[in-house]
């Protein structure tokens, strides 16, 4: 796990002593390996030789490779159909291999209810092999309330046997009496020389390079994301919808509204990414181009051509702040945007 060698350091101290905690939260940014630091860690914890990191070689740790050992139960958001408790064993191990190697979830899914009690009913039971029995819970977050509280049984008098991981990037959106009850393990966002030599790995050069190691923020899966193309359309939505703003041009605002709708990680990206342009914005009228974050878009900061003053742009950054908390209320879209859009046709009438 490169760049994350304390959080590495204290799982083996752990390990090392025999004195693992029952319950395990492993929380930090997206995209910093807390999905395979989950399973290296199970792994480790059911190991069949007598190591402080699984040896990778023995019958268990072959068996966690392919997600198939009888001592580890894994949970994770499913899509309704598909997240029953009668769900196939086969299609559990697909969806939770798919996931590990960095496939996104869709927002609108939780971790049934019917998942988390099957889970208490089956940590019940002695290991099949071993001493242990090891659960693993990504996004931990989305269990569904009513669920969360056959867990916390669990948690409240957990059998000898029975070691719990749960794994977030926002764990303060987990039930509070969950939490109380896990051993914290953060997982740190990398250093941009980590992610600088990642991304050379894998030929990324130039102003592609600069701007997935700035836009990543000290998460490889979103370099990557950024490196690849995958947020381009992102951007220019965010770039149309400034300019448009400026021109009081409201198709584009109804044209962004329809393609935001229903997807909640769309949306909140959306927003950061608007309060990002408008952070280059200020960068570029005081010190310059060295700390922008949007390295390869000179000719849209050039359109703009010195529209905003530092006013301006304060107050757009203002209601971008308060559209994302109001998002963060399950406010409609439509609404979020409204006061955000305002503050552009205010500032394009007074140019």
């Amino acid at each position: 796990m490169v760049g994350q060698e304390r959080a590495q350091a204290i799982a083996e101290a752990w390990l090392r002593s025999g004195r693992v905690p029952h319950a395990i939260l492993l929380s930090g940014p997206e995209g910093v390996g807390k999905r395979l630091f989950a399973i290296d860690l199970a792994k480790a914890l059911l190991c069949g030789e007598a190591s402080t990191i699984a040896c990778g070689h023995c019958p268990s740790c072959r068996k966690v490779d392919i997600l198939a050992h009888p001592d580890l139960y894994l949970l994770l958001p499913l899509p309704p159909k598909r997240g029953r408790k009668e769900l196939a064993v086969e299609d559990v191990r697909e969806a939770t291999a798919s996931y590990v190697r960095g496939a996104a979830i869709s927002g609108q899914t939780n971790i049934a209810i019917d998942q988390l009690r099957h889970m208490q009913h089956e940590m019940g039971y002695a290991p099949s092999e071993g001493n242990r029995k090891v659960t693993v819970v990504f996004e931990a977050e989305r269990m569904h309330p009513a669920g969360a509280n056959s867990l916390l049984k669990v948690l409240e008098e957990p059998s000898a046997h029975s070691l719990f991981i749960l794994v977030s990037s926002v764990p303060e959106r987990i039930l509070p009496t969950v939490l109380s009850r896990c051993q914290r393990l953060g997982l740190r966002s990398l250093s941009a020389d980590v992610l600088r030599s990642r991304l050379v790995e894998s030929g990324i050069s130039g102003d592609r390079l600069e701007l997935a190691i700035r836009l990543g923020a000290g998460s490889l899966q979103r370099a990557q994301q950024v490196a690849a193309g995958e947020w381009d359309g992102l951007r220019e939505l965010v770039e149309a919808f400034i300019l448009a703003g400026l021109k009081c041009d409201d198709d584009i605002y109804w044209h962004t509204v329809e393609e935001l709708s229903g997807d909640r990680s769309q949306q909140d990206l959306f927003l950061e990414m608007s309060a990002l342009y408008f952070r280059d914005m200020y960068l570029l009228l005081y010190q310059g181009e060295s700390g922008i974050i949007m390295v390869d878009r000179h000719s849209f900061f050039t359109a703009l051509g010195g529209t905003f003053e530092d006013r301006l742009i304060e107050r757009a950054m203002l209601e971008i702040d308060q559209a994302a908390e109001a998002l963060s209320r399950n406010t409609n879209i439509q609404l979020v945007l409204t006061d955000v859009w305002r503050c552009l046709r205010r500032a394009g009438r007074a140019a």
